[in-house]
C-alpha cells in the first residue's frame, strides 16, 4: 500500500496491514517508526520496500500491531475531530 493521507492509514492499521508511504507526505507524525518510507516517484525504492516486507512477515505483523495501537492513541474520532476544530479555530483567528 502506498498512501499519502492519514485517512487511509486508520482503516488499514486496524486490519494489521503494513504501510509503505512517501517520505514527504506529512505522515511521520502518524506512522512514526512503524512503516517504511520511500521517496515519491522512486519505483526502485517501492520495489525494495515491498520485497523487504515480503521477506519479513514478522515485521509486517509488528508494523500492523504497532500502527493499530498508535491509531487508538492518536486517531480516534474524538481526537481527530478536536484537531479539526482547533485548526478551524486557528484559521478563523488569523
Amino acid at each position: 500500500m502506498v498512501s499519502c493521507t492519514p485517512y487511509i492509514i486508520i482503516p488499514h492499521s486496524f486490519a494489521i496491514i503494513y504501510c509503505v508511504m512517501y517520505r514527504n507526505a506529512g505522515l511521520p507524525e502518524y506512522i512514526g517508526d512503524h512503516g517504511l518510507y520511500i521517496n515519491e516517484g522512486s519505483a526502485c525504492e517501492l520495489a525494495e520496500a515491498m520485497l523487504r516486507l515480503l521477506n519479513n512477515p514478522n515485521q509486517v505483523v509488528s508494523f500492523g500491531e504497532n500502527l493499530r495501537n498508535r491509531s487508538h492513541e492518536f486517531c480516534t474520532p474524538k481526537i481527530v475531530s478536536q484537531k479539526i476544530i482547533d485548526l478551524y479555530t486557528m484559521l478563523g483567528a488569523a
